[in-house]
């Protein structure tokens, strides 16, 4: 049986996009900084994330991503 694993990255105040979505920026303008959290941090942290997304066999997205 396959694994199934939902993931998605929120900031504080509960947003997961910037404002003025387009297909060239589907994170909105500026959404990158919401989500720097998770790639900014010591080695210990980008190898966790690198970890976590080794086994990833197929993502499904939005209409927007």
């Amino acid at each position: 049986m396959a694994k199934v694993v939902a993931d998605i990255s929120m900031s504080l105040d509960g947003f997961v996009a910037a404002s003025k979505q387009s297909a060239e920026e589907p994170m909105g303008e500026g959404g990158e900084r919401l989500h720097q959290w998770a790639f900014a941090g010591d080695e210990r942290d980008r190898e966790l994330m690198a970890r976590a997304g080794s086994g990833i066999g197929a993502v499904v997205a939005g209409r927007r991503t």
